[in-house]
């Protein structure tokens, strides 16, 4: 199996990296790369060095037939709630499939 270097790695995750975003990730290892991370427009985040960023990357799956775009992030931490539902709404997301036990109630059931 080819393994990225973690010179390369750090390289690549410059801005998830950034002092500014730093709190914006759930764990310290699981970070979306620069080149296909997801960027929230500028207007949510009141802070320029952040770069719109959330801990989330644009995935492609493709077939022989048809190619698919998703979007993988983390559950969202109680201070991303809001970075969370932009997301969703800027990139109008169809659906939400958690793939994880529930940790955090950021979809309150009471109110769906």
């Amino acid at each position: 199996a080819n393994r990225i270097k973690p010179s390369k790695m750090i390289k690549s995750c410059t801005v998830a990296l950034a002092d500014v975003n730093l709190s914006k990730n759930r764990y310290r290892d699981v970070i979306p790369f620069d080149e296909n991370r997801v960027v929230l427009d500028p207007c949510k985040d009141y802070r320029p060095a952040a770069q719109g960023y959330i801990n989330a990357s644009f995935i492609s799956a493709s077939s022989s037939e048809e190619c698919s775009h998703f979007i993988a992030t983390q559950g969202p931490l109680p201070h991303t709630y809001e970075d969370f539902w932009e997301m969703v709404l800027q990139y109008r997301c169809p659906a939400i499939v958690m793939i994880t036990r529930l940790v955090d109630n950021y979809m309150p059931i009471d109110r769906v």
